[in-house]
């Protein structure tokens, strides 16, 4: 394709012009010599001086300013991939990153060293707000990974072992990929009103099911912007309950059989287990307040589960009507 960029880039941004700038600031100084690269940055409707971020930045960079009126990065995804010239490589990011500085460069040799593959994925680090008191539960692993997309896979480039997948900030798949349309479930929405996660990790198992296998490369390295909100036990608990909405689109609905054959007794197993979790989670608030919000946040994450499971079988019921 003539004049096909090296790599296209796509961020969706909603009401954080400022955070975007720095964002835009942090890759005007990646090394991009040599490299045709092509920023696409989809305003998901928003309400602030957004657009005039991005508009100012064509300036300095290839920039192509889009616009998506339905709320979610995944319809905002979408919009780009519908719209640009798709470049050989195309990079997902998101509007509060800082790359490091052979970022780009390091994407175009993993995709030349593992040329069999089409899906990758990099290393993501925590960049904390200053002047904040840090609980000790965001001291912990597992909770950075699930709390702020920290991603330190492993220290090698490997291929991800089965049901672990890339982060939203740092991943990029081959152009080729988006040839017969593939598109991202436009279901799974992450914006204010709506918050479900697993925008992209539904995307990832299509591929996988499709017989695609994705590679993890450690030295493509972004920097992850922590809010001072986020490092709140109520952030996390949102988080987590955000999580388990996701889970029911990423797992076959539960029971449909039943639901089918017996829809009394699948909603009763539903609203028993949410009575369950609803005393699990009362039991976990107050060891939560004082630093230890595992056990909240696992009933937070399994409420979200068993909640949109009843939506989306309400949902369905009138749809069949």
């Amino acid at each position: 394709m003539k004049n096909e960029p090296d790599i296209t880039m796509i961020i969706a941004t909603y009401n954080r012009a400022a955070i975007l700038n720095d964002t835009l600031e942090s890759m005007s100084k990646v090394d991009m010599d040599g490299i045709n690269v092509e920023f696409a940055i989809v305003d998901n409707k928003s309400t602030d001086n957004t657009k005039d971020v991005i508009l100012n930045w064509s300036k300095r960079l290839n920039v192509r300013y889009l616009f998506e009126k339905r709320p979610g990065q995944n319809p905002a995804r979408n919009r780009a991939l519908a719209e640009i010239k798709q470049g050989k490589i195309i990079v997902f990011t998101d509007d509060d990153v800082v790359p490091n500085t052979n970022w780009l460069k390091v994407i175009l040799q993993t995709c030349e060293q593992w040329p069999e593959y089409s899906i990758f994925g990099g290393r993501i680090y925590p960049i904390w707000p200053d002047n904040i008191d840090f609980p000790k539960w965001a001291q912990e692993q597992a909770v950075q990974s699930f709390a702020f997309a920290v991603h330190n896979y492993k220290t090698h480039q490997c291929v991800y072992e089965k049901n672990d997948y890339p982060f939203s900030p740092n991943f990029w798949v081959r152009g080729k990929i988006f040839n017969n349309k593939k598109m991202f479930d436009k279901k799974i929405e992450w914006h204010p009103k709506n918050q479900i996660m697993a925008t992209e990790t539904k995307f990832f198992k299509e591929l996988i099911d499709d017989g695609y296998r994705i590679v993890y490369c450690p030295e493509a390295v972004v920097g992850h912007k922590i809010r001072p909100e986020q490092l709140t036990v109520k952030s996390i608990l949102k988080r987590s309950y955000s999580c388990g909405r996701g889970t029911a689109y990423l797992r076959n609905f539960c029971r449909a059989d039943l639901l089918q054959k017996t829809p009394l007794l699948w909603y009763t197993m539903r609203y028993g287990a949410i009575a369950k979790l609803g005393m699990k989670l009362g039991m976990g608030i107050l060891p939560a307040i004082f630093e230890k919000p595992q056990t909240a946040m696992y009933a937070m994450e399994w409420l979200g589960y068993n909640i949109e499971l009843l939506r989306l079988a309400e949902e369905n019921k009138s749809i069949a009507k």
